[in-house]
């Protein structure tokens, strides 16, 4: 399985399956849908902030090439 790192946040990578991963304590991260627009959806922690991230999108950016 491959893992790429997540360009916004190195602290995390993501495989094909679309499973995301703390880095610094290997943990796979918890995704849920997002009432707003149905999207699978994860939260990403840097500098004390969360920002949600959809995981399609999180996809398309570490393994389309553009």
């Amino acid at each position: 399985m491959t893992w790429r790192k997540i360009k916004q946040n190195p602290n995390y990578s993501i495989n094909e399956l679309g499973e995301v991963r703390n880095d610094t304590t290997g943990k796979l991260k918890s995704s849920f849908v997002n009432k707003k627009n149905g999207y699978l959806t994860v939260d990403l922690w840097s500098n004390n902030k969360s920002s949600k991230m959809t995981v399609h999108r999180l996809l398309a950016e570490a393994f389309i090439p553009n």
